[in-house]
């Protein structure tokens, strides 16, 4: 059986996730501060009068941003970005909310055969393991694939009330 995985790259590292689950991509030009926010919290996305929490993925993966940092930073109200370090947004629609993954670059809607899917081990303590499925291996790459549903609960659970 096939699946299709829009991937894209955080901090030098390839990640994935379910195609069907991904609403849109589009470049972020302006966010909006959230006070008290956790920290991988960046801010609201106004996405056609749509309010979308977004999310830096390398500060929620646990990864060193330095490499291919999405380059959004916290700012007074609406900030607009300087073109060169505008990231995109993998925005995921749910019934629980929309959540929009800030990373710098997205490759692909990559085709993989289910049969080459390998889970993760669980056998250390990581914070983002509750975010990751597993991975399919290509001759090239590997592509880490994050779980939808997971991402987006993260994503609300660490907005402030």
């Amino acid at each position: 059986m096939m699946r299709s995985l829009c991937t894209f790259e955080v901090a030098g590292q390839r990640f994935g996730l379910d195609a069907a689950r991904v609403q849109e991509v589009v470049r972020v030009d302006r966010l909006t501060p959230v006070p008290r926010a956790a920290p991988d919290v960046v801010g609201l996305l106004n996405l056609r009068g749509l309010i979308v929490l977004a999310v830096d993925a390398a500060a929620r993966l646990g990864l060193d941003a330095t490499p291919g940092s999405t380059g959004v930073h916290a700012g007074p109200p609406a900030t607009t970005a300087p073109a060169t370090t505008q990231p995109l947004a993998v925005v995921l629609a749910a019934p629980e909310g929309a959540v929009a993954l800030l990373v710098p670059d997205v490759y692909e809607i990559m085709r993989t055969d289910t049969a080459c899917f390998v889970p993760p081990e669980r056998t250390r303590e990581d914070p983002a393991a509750p975010l990751l499925q597993g991975a399919y291996r290509t001759a090239d790459h590997l592509t880490v694939v994050l779980d939808a549903d997971q991402v987006v609960r993260s994503g609300i659970d660490s907005a402030p009330l």
